[in-house]
């Protein structure tokens, strides 16, 4: 079996050799190359959140689906969009498009989407601090992020066994809701005034979907218990490393906590930081 290769220039790709080429066209995804967020830390979390607050639909997949953010939009399809719009998101403007949350936060049909969206915002900007440091020593940030997971994952106390297949818990059928797309659409035009389809939004969550189904395969619940890329061995992450690193990230976590916390309080977006972590 090959192992899964990172690709350490952005954007961060998984070259996954082990599937055949016409494996991914059968579920509409480019072959060869498929981008997988790290998401347990955000769904973890937002359930940490959903605990703090008492929210009402703290089981709401749409809640979960949002606690991962505009993270989808990386599969908007290049060929049909002149825009880098996931990278819009996470890093132009972040006060409107917080103002814009705002707005519609109470939106009955989005409101859990929403109060997601703001965990994962909160997570995010408090967080990339934190991840950018050990960049500058040398890590990628995606791989730190994937040791994060692991070791949140052993500290929920799943067994080495358990089935970590994470779509099911933020599949909302077979489209994306037509208030989720609506809020799309209009924080693009609105917001960084281009336009998004609804075709386009939903071709994304598609892909995006069929990617985490692809990361529940036997091969992924492998590749999860052992070092989870093919780098020099001053760059692989023991179970000792990724838990030393989950212990100095936990700081960083809290601060997101007190962040998310604050949005809700002030009901205003109090962005300082961009999803990335840079200062506005």
């Amino acid at each position: 079996m090959t192992d899964l290769i990172l690709n350490t220039n952005p954007p961060y790709y998984y070259n996954s050799q082990f599937f055949h080429d016409d494996f991914f066209e059968s579920l509409g995804i480019d072959n060869m190359e498929v981008l997988m967020p790290a998401k347990w830390v955000h769904y973890y979390f937002a359930k940490d959140m959903a605990k703090d607050h008492n929210f009402s639909f703290k089981k709401d997949k749409s809640y979960y689906f949002g606690a991962l953010g505009p993270d989808f939009l990386t599969y908007l399809p290049e060929n049909l969009l002149a825009y880098d719009v996931f990278g819009m998101f996470h890093e132009e403007k972040t006060q409107e498009i917080l103002c814009y949350v705002f707005d519609h936060l109470e939106q009955e049909e989005i409101r859990s989407y929403l109060y997601g969206f703001l965990a994962h915002y909160a997570l995010d900007s408090g967080s990339s601090f934190f991840i950018n440091s050990l960049r500058n020593e040398g890590f990628d940030r995606q791989s730190v992020k994937a040791a994060l997971d692991e070791a949140i994952l052993r500290r929920r106390k799943l067994r080495p066994d358990a089935k970590l297949s994470f779509h099911p818990l933020i599949n909302l059928g077979k489209n994306i809701p037509e208030a989720i797309a609506e809020f799309y659409q209009q924080a693009a035009e609105d917001v960084y005034e281009i336009e998004l389809s609804t075709e386009m939004i939903n071709m994304a969550y598609q892909r995006f979907i069929k990617t985490l189904r692809v990361s529940a395969s036997p091969l992924y619940f492998l590749q999860i218990r052992s070092n989870w890329y093919d780098k020099p061995p001053e760059q692989l992450f023991s179970k000792e490393v990724s838990e030393k690193l989950y212990q100095e990230f936990l700081e960083s976590y809290e601060d997101s906590r007190k962040f998310f916390r604050k949005l809700l309080s002030d009901k205003s977006p109090c962005a300082e930081r961009n999803f990335h972590g840079d200062f506005l």
